[in-house]
């Protein structure tokens, strides 16, 4: 997994990356406010997230235990 990265930095580059999807998205495609501006918080709070914390946004953190010893005695159907 990925090192963690202090708020010091995160913040700002989580910042400049949400201003330049916004106005990548205001410029040439959407000439509106609204849709850039939710543009920029949504890709700047992603990118907050990912730097600051170690967890993935769509993953899942699943783990597995070795349970087969406990599965067998449970679901023994033998007799």
């Amino acid at each position: 997994m990925a090192e963690r990265v202090s708020a010091e930095v995160a913040i700002p580059v989580a910042g400049l990356f949400g201003a330049t999807s916004g106005a990548v998205v205001y410029h040439p495609l959407i000439p509106d406010w609204f849709p850039a501006l939710a543009t920029v918080v949504t890709y700047a709070g992603a990118a907050y997230f990912y730097l600051a914390f170690d967890i993935s946004l769509l993953g899942t953190h699943i783990e597995f235990t070795d349970r087969q010893a406990g599965l067998a005695t449970r679901w023994d159907c033998s007799g």
